[in-house]
């Protein structure tokens, strides 16, 4: 790959990184603004600014001739096939389940394929741990801190709440 194909590359990648964050920073705005400064869309708009800095950031490192040297690619091309794509879609099945069957269900399904996913082996990493993760987090914050975690679409059709 030419250095200006490369160039031209990182610069349209890190605009569409800023456009995502952009897309991501108007939908936390549109989350009610709490009584005080720091409040319950606080926490989506930092993250969606900081996602779209970092694709300006990377769009302007490419424009001044700064863009990362190209190493072969091999290594990394297995990492993408192999780690973060699969993670991205169980990801946003983790969101929908969310939504369906509440938050301790959906991470009941989904902790153990992560851990497949991040390399975990053995019945002990894929299901005993993710599942004492998940019940530690259902202690701590529903439980101890009392908030609501939901009970899902799906769950409140059936009854079952």
């Amino acid at each position: 790959m030419t250095p200006a194909v490369r160039r031209n590359e990182e610069i349209a990648l890190g605009l569409a990184i800023a456009a995502v964050g952009g897309v991501f920073l108007w939908a936390a705005y549109q989350i009610p603004a709490g009584r005080d400064l720091v409040g319950p869309r606080s926490l989506p708009a930092l993250v969606a600014g900081l996602l779209s800095l970092g694709g300006l950031a990377i769009s302007a490192r490419a424009w001044f001739g700064l863009a990362a040297p190209e190493t072969g690619g091999s290594e990394t091309e297995r990492k993408l096939l192999r780690v973060v794509l699969p993670a991205v879609a169980v990801a946003l099945a983790a969101l929908w389940l969310w939504g369906a069957v509440g938050w301790t269900l959906a991470s009941l399904m989904v902790a153990p394929v992560f851990f497949g996913i991040f390399g975990a082996r053995g019945w002990k990493e894929l299901v005993l741990f993710p599942c004492c993760a998940v019940g530690l987090l259902y202690l701590i914050f529903y439980r101890l801190l009392g908030l609501w975690h939901g009970t899902g679409w799906l769950i409140e059709r059936l009854g079952l709440s």
